[in-house]
Formats: C-alpha cells, structure tokens, sequence
C-alpha cells in the first residue's frame, strides 16, 4: 500500500475503479490494496503458475489459492526518468482481464437487465392497454411501440445473458479455473 502516491490523477481514479471492481468481481477484501509489488510463498506461487489460460491476470490468480494476504505499507516515490509501462490503453487492456477472466457476474448483470426490461415492458404494455380501454380516443402511437420494442429488447439481453452465462462458465472451466485449493494435507490416503 502506497502511503504517499505519485501517478497522475487519471490513475489514482481508474486505481479506486479497478478496486471498486475487483472487491465485488473477485471477491476481493475490502482494504486490501491490488499492487504490482508482491511477495509471496512458494506454495501460493506453485498454485499460481498452473494456470495456462491466455489472459493471467496474476491478482484474480492469488485470490483464486488465498485470502490470507497482508500488505506492508511504503513510500512511492516519483519517477525521475523515462515512462511508465501503463497508460491508459494498457490500464483498459489489464482491466478487461481483471474483469472478464475471474468472473461470470457481467454476464449474470446482463442477464438480470434482460429480465428487468422485460418486467418493465409487460409493465408498460398493461397500462397501455388500460390507458386505450379507460380513454378510447387517446391516439394509439408511441406508448405502445415503446412498449413493444422494450420487451423485444429485454428478451434479446435476457436470452443474450443466459447464452453468455453458459460461456462464461465454459470459459472458466477451459481455464481450469479451481473450485478451491488444498493447503496442505494431514495424512497421506495411501498409508494404512
């Protein structure tokens, strides 16, 4: 954890973004602060380098085998010379990974909008149908062809979701994506 931090602002706000994200995507706890700087035990990182799925984002990786972690605080110096290997388009890219490589919940959220925008459409339709059967000479227009398009696309996002929902979980299985992580074993099942 940075005590004192020295990145621009764009950074310091995609920074509280990308950790907002990861405590509800990842399951991240809360105050812990995702950093580059990392040491770890052998055994995290013998469970860590089996993943041989394309996109490793190497946070999502050491929440999947612990959720014992520390941080140390430190001073963050400013850079005297040369760049930094993160802008924007490569903090998006690393974002991305983080959020669509540990976790089916942006496709559950598209799902869950589906099924919203389709509630609110059979919504919509049954008022207007009391609105033409209570006042018959309102001009049947645009309430109606809202209505309609609203159902159509909350069916089209729910049907989408669900089809994500499948390959989100496929995703995470051809990643081999652990159920959980055995730490350590206190007999061994060969011996009698």
């Amino acid at each position: 954890h940075y005590l004192n931090r020295q990145h621009a602002v764009w950074k310091k706000l995609g920074s509280q973004f990308n950790d907002w994200v990861a405590t509800h995507l990842l399951g991240k706890p809360a105050g812990l602060y995702l950093s580059s700087f990392k040491g770890l035990r052998r055994e995290i990182v013998a469970e860590v380098i089996h993943y041989d799925g394309p996109y490793a984002y190497v946070d999502g990786l050491i929440l999947d085998v612990t959720r014992s972690i520390t941080t140390i605080d430190i001073e963050h110096g400013a850079r005297h010379e040369g760049e930094g290997n993160y802008n924007l388009s490569r903090s998006i890219a690393l974002w991305m990974k983080m959020a669509t490589s540990f976790s089916v919940l942006p496709l559950r959220l598209a799902t869950y909008a589906g099924f919203g925008l389709g509630l609110l459409s059979l919504l919509m339709i049954v008022y207007v149908i009391a609105e033409k059967l209570l006042h018959p000479e309102l001009p049947a227009g645009w309430t109606s062809l809202i209505a309609t398009i609203l159902f159509i696309g909350g069916i089209q996002t729910l049907c989408i979701g669900m089809v994500g929902e499948y390959l989100g979980r496929t995703y995470l299985k051809l990643n081999h994506k652990p159920q959980f992580v055995v730490g350590s074993k206190t007999w061994n099942a060969d011996e009698k």
